[in-house]
């Protein structure tokens, strides 16, 4: 019944044929990971709106990295998700690698160090205060009205790229 419901909102969003034959064999993990595998479509098209996202996804989505309306910190993450009204801290350092999604209105605080490597699609309205120290890059990717305030220091790159339209 879970799936189902979901096949048909991914349908309707314009999921491919490949990826609904996969859909209704998956279990609440595995469609949530299909969420993550898939975010340039679950976000590009609006593919299962925060409410419903939530419904589904329940206690589990924190585990995958989703936050939706929830204040939060989190160190060196390898894929964060930040939807709806999301305030967070976000660390990242060491040689760790990450991938961010920051959409609607979100505002993150995010500090960048050592040999990190981080990149960020921020969307909406969002909002992001980024600092990067050390050997670090950052790259961003701003997609509608989003704000990215943004230092570097030592021998950091912060690279932001204004994309000039709403989404993917």
């Amino acid at each position: 019944e879970l799936n189902k419901s979901i096949l048909d909102l991914a349908l309707k969003a314009g999921l491919c044929d490949e990826w609904a034959e996969k859909m209704p064999t998956l279990d609440k993990k595995g469609l949530i990971q299909m969420y993550l595998d898939g975010i340039d479509f679950s976000l590009g098209t609006g593919f299962l709106p925060n409410d419903k996202l939530k419904e589904y996804g329940g206690d589990l989505l924190n585990d995958f990295g989703i936050y939706i309306d929830q204040e939060f910190k989190s160190t060196n993450p390898t894929k964060l998700v930040m939807l709806g009204d999301c305030k967070s801290n976000v660390s990242i350092s060491d040689f760790n690698v990450a991938q961010l999604f920051v959409k609607d209105n979100g505002n993150a605080l995010i500090d960048v160090s050592d040999d990190s490597f981080v990149i960020i699609d921020c969307f909406d309205n969002s909002c992001l205060d980024i600092l990067s120290k050390g050997r670090s890059r950052v790259l961003v990717n701003v997609y509608g009205k989003a704000k990215v305030i943004n230092s570097s220091l030592d021998n950091s790159t912060i690279t932001v790229v204004n994309k000039f339209k709403d989404n993917y």
